[in-house]
């Protein structure tokens, strides 16, 4: 985790190369676990994505409770706020999808816009609250709400690629230390996901075609309410 958070903020290769370099230590059973989670993350994301996105929440919310909690004093404190708000923020998340994918998609694309310019060493002191990111964060967004499931199956792709990139590159640094450990993370992200990315759009576009398909002999408004839970 330390490599990790190092990695995103200095956002250069060598925190990379040490990111990839501390999954040597892993045992090649969890290797083995991560890269099936990615696997099946890349490949099946759409259909699978509220129970990434419910976890997710779960862990946030308890990490944000937990951090509040124990602040007062107590560990008890927090692990009761803690439990508190990893039941609560997922229901709110779920019932609240949109405005929590907004939000979401705004501070990814603020964050990779500062990411991008500190790693092209463009512009000094960089904040995401800077008056062109929080611009940007919040257009993206706003068409992030129009075309959703293309962002699932983009990101489910990119994330699943990346968690078995990671594995397979941690388990190949190992047989070739040779070979540097950057290339091979960036050549099976790659390779992941540009053939996920293709099965998912595929599918997509399958269900799409049948669901307009049967739209067609069906009344206006039983149209409309079709076509918003199918998008």
């Amino acid at each position: 985790m330390d490599e990790f958070v190092l990695w995103l903020k200095s956002a250069d290769l060598e925190s990379l190369r040490a990111f990839i370099k501390s999954f040597e230590n892993f045992d090649p059973a969890i290797l083995l676990i991560i890269a099936i989670l990615g696997f099946v993350l890349a490949f099946l994301g759409r259909k699978i994505f509220i129970i990434p996105y419910t976890g997710a929440w779960v862990l946030a919310g308890y990490y944000m409770g937990y951090k509040f909690g124990s602040s007062a004093g107590k560990d008890i404190y927090g692990i009761e706020l803690g439990l508190l708000c990893a039941i609560l923020l997922p229901i709110i998340s779920v019932k609240a999808r949109k405005v929590f994918l907004f939000i979401i998609s705004m501070l990814v694309t603020m964050f990779l816009c500062v990411y991008l310019f500190l790693s092209l060493n463009i512009g000094k002191d960089l904040n995401i609250l800077n008056p062109y990111f929080f611009i940007t964060g919040i257009i993206v967004a706003l068409i992030v709400q129009k075309y959703e499931s293309q962002l699932i199956i983009t990101v489910t792709s990119l994330t699943g690629s990346f968690l078995s990139g990671i594995a397979i590159a941690g388990f190949l640094a190992i047989k070739f230390p040779n070979v540097p450990e950057a290339l091979i993370l960036i050549l099976m992200v790659v390779l992941i996901f540009l053939v996920s990315f293709g099965i998912q759009f595929k599918y997509y576009a399958k269900e799409r075609m049948e669901l307009d398909t049967r739209e067609e002999f069906l009344p206006v408004k039983e149209r409309k309410k079709v076509n918003k839970s199918g998008k």
